[in-house]
């Protein structure tokens, strides 16, 4: 009697066994499936996530003046606080000289382009340290003496640009900005821009 009830229970127990053992299988092809999936998500996503975009830009007009400014913005975050990013210049610029010889006036257009690039650094939340270094090319009229008359000549100009900002934060991760800058480069004898300060209002994300 006691031989039989010792099989019974025997046999009772080998299904219960192998229905734990196949749920224990079970639930770590699971969750080795489920870590597998985030993975791939973080892999895919994690370079994206750390793109943001944006820019600035400019319009004015006055009776001898008409300028038009694009700069789109692209960033990458290295860390939580620090990025580094890409700010390539447009500038198209319509400018009516006068002759002081004769008074005479004569209308010019150039068109400024140039590659820059920027680091940004997050001192507390929504202030920022930022520098930036910009080239540019463009083309400006100079009065030759010789000739009595303006001329265009093309100019190359380096510019590097320190200072900070505010970042009032929208709804989402990026938001509105405001910089002030100062060109530790700027000549004025050889210069697109009027003066060596710089603000800029912008958005970002």
């Amino acid at each position: 009697m006691k031989t039989l009830l010792l099989l019974l229970s025997i046999l009772i127990s080998i299904p219960c066994f192998s229905q734990r053992k196949a749920q224990q299988l079970d639930e770590q092809q699971v969750d080795e499936q489920a870590k597998i999936e985030q993975y791939e998500g973080t892999k895919k996503s994690s370079f994206a996530d750390k793109l943001y975009y944006g820019g600035n830009f400019g319009l004015a007009f006055s009776t001898n003046n008409s300028y038009f400014l694009i700069q789109p913005i692209v960033g990458y975050k290295l860390t939580e606080k620090f990025s580094l990013g890409i700010d390539p210049l447009f500038v198209y610029s319509s400018i009516t000289a006068t002759n002081s010889y004769n008074s005479s006036t004569k209308k010019f257009s150039t068109t400024v382009l140039g590659p820059g690039i920027f680091a940004k650094y997050n001192v507390v939340e929504n202030l920022f340290g930022y520098g930036e270094y910009q080239g540019i090319s463009f083309t400006a009229p100079v009065y030759d003496v010789s000739k009595a008359d303006f001329v265009d000549k093309d100019f190359w100009n380096n510019n590097l640009y320190l200072g900070g900002g505010y970042m009032a934060a929208g709804s989402g991760k990026g938001g509105t900005y405001i910089m002030l800058l100062y060109n530790v480069l700027y000549d004025a004898k050889n210069t697109f821009y009027g003066r060596p300060y710089d603000i800029r209002i912008g958005f970002l994300f």
